[in-house]
């Protein structure tokens, strides 16, 4: 029936109901038991779209659920809602009326290491009555209503406001008059920058780091700089690693990027089947080329050339700053140009990057993925399955004499931005900087700020990258566990015959 239109549109029904033959009485008893399922169901997203959401877990609940959903459906999914269940609602006019009635039933639990997720049938039933008439209809609607619980992917979350990851300082108010979400179907609930007073941003990007560096790490504390110069291929000594640009290698092969000291430009771009870096710092320059079709890997700079048969780690860990980041293309000498208009590819098709900086990162490009086209600020998705996260203030590495954190939009940057990435910042939190500008995100973005001034930032939920093992933006996890409903989607409509 209507469900076939999407019930993203429910709305009453009005009509003038007036009693009459059998038949009419049916139909009239049709629209009521009709009705009675639509405010239910609104109802229902009401609450959702009221509830404050990440809702905060005590570590001992969330391992009890974890360890067996099934066992606490009733509790986790009377959490969401922040009431008891079933929940019901009535209604109508004068002598015609509807009583509805929404029951909830675990249908699948699936673990994911530190959380889970539920879905839950939600079976939504109304009855309509007619005052001194014998018969009754009945509606229902199948609907499933998805809940995450534990330490979550904070890509889960389009816009989170984390007002505790701050640099110490009392946090302003957020600035999100031009903030626009579009979560994608079933997430209404969503489509609001969630709010949290307790930390729930990671102090650093632990998993992503252990992948770089080739080690195991417990704390940020544990890279010890005669570790990280072992790390790098360095002669072990208390002393502090030159500033540069190194490649790690290790037995198995090849390991992520680190970079010591601030980055005048980072430049990302595609060059036939490969993916290309450019490091410029201060004076020096160096150029990463990795295919995955040909499993090779050049790398290029003062010291010349060198080239793998075999991948490196899609990390890229900057222990300092990013004054300008963004797309580019090959510039003739074997590096690339930052282009800080043209709408170009920048991401291979199928690469998954990580980029973790302890100091604040300038974005002055476009960041777009092979395979994605943009038109009207609107993003269509092909088959790209890459990824691009970027934490800046993510290393947990201290940064004497300079910021920690803080993710911004360069003042020379387009006036219609298209980035495709997983963007999370500490420290001075995410802000628009210079004349007004509108931002497209194809993504999400975690931040300790949001400052938009007189911009606008318009963003597209991307939940792909929370998915599949290899993903680089599920390494990244919330602090604390919390719970959060991901969505509410009708399924199947019947009524009485």
């Amino acid at each position: 029936m209507f469900s076939s239109i999407g019930l993203a549109l429910i709305h009453l029904t009005q009509i003038s109901l007036h009693a009459g033959r059998a038949g009419k009485n049916l139909t009239v008893l049709d629209i009521l038991a009709e009705n009675g399922v639509k405010q239910e169901f609104g109802n229902l997203s009401d609450v959702l779209a009221a509830q404050p959401f990440p809702l905060p877990l005590d570590e001992t609940r969330a391992e009890a659920w974890l360890s067996d959903p099934a066992a606490h459906a009733g509790e986790i999914i009377e959490t969401a809602l922040g009431r008891r269940t079933p929940t019901s609602s009535s209604g109508g006019w004068e002598a015609q009326t509807w009583k509805a009635e929404s029951e909830f039933s675990l249908r699948a639990a699936r673990p994911q290491g530190s959380f889970f997720e539920a879905e839950f049938l939600v079976a939504v039933t109304s009855r309509s009555a007619i005052d001194n008439l014998k018969a009754t209809r009945r509606a229902r609607l199948e609907a499933a209503l998805d809940i995450a619980a534990g330490n979550l992917p904070l890509s889960r979350f389009p816009v989170l406001l984390d007002r505790a990851a701050g640099g110490g300082n009392p946090p302003e108010p957020p600035s999100v008059e031009g903030l626009e979400i579009d979560p994608g179907p079933g997430r209404a609930h969503l489509a609001r920058a969630l709010v949290t007073e307790e930390r729930l941003l990671p102090v650093s990007a632990i998993p992503s780091m252990e992948r770089a560096l080739q080690v195991k790490l417990l704390t940020p504390r544990n890279l010890t700089p005669t570790l990280l110069r072992r790390v790098l291929g360095l002669e072990e000594s208390p002393d502090p690693v030159p500033e540069g640009v190194y490649l790690i290698r290790d037995d198995p092969g090849l390991g992520g990027v680190y970079v010591q000291g601030d980055l005048r430009e980072l430049v990302l771009g595609v060059e036939e089947d490969a993916q290309v870096l450019c490091f410029r710092g201060v004076g020096s320059e160096w150029t990463l080329k990795f295919s995955p079709r040909r499993n090779r890997t050049e790398l290029t700079g003062p010291e010349g050339r060198e080239v793998f048969n075999t991948l490196p780690q899609a990390v890229v860990i900057v222990d300092g700053g990013i004054e300008a980041l963004g797309g580019g293309r090959p510039d003739g000498s074997g590096g690339l140009r930052l282009c800080s208009d043209e709408e170009i590819p920048s991401i291979l098709k199928g690469v998954k990057l990580t980029i973790v900086s302890t100091g604040p990162v300038t974005i002055a490009s476009h960041l777009i993925h092979q395979g994605v086209t943009w038109e009207r600020g609107i993003p269509s998705i092909k088959e790209n399955g890459s990824e691009l996260v970027i934490f800046s203030g993510g290393t947990g590495l201290s940064a004497p004499g300079g910021p920690e954190g803080g993710l911004f939009v360069g003042g020379d940057a387009p006036q219609e931005l298209k980035i495709q990435a997983e963007l999370v910042s500490t420290g001075a939190g995410f802000a628009l900087k210079g004349p007004a500008r509108t931002v497209y995100l194809l993504g999400a973005l975690q931040a300790s700020e949001i400052r938009l001034g007189a911009g606008r930032l318009k963003v597209h939920l991307d939940p792909g990258p929370a998915d599949g093992d290899d993903s680089a933006a599920s390494e990244l996890r919330t602090a604390r566990p919390v719970l959060l409903v991901l969505s509410l989607k009708p399924r199947a409509w019947s009524e009485d015959e």
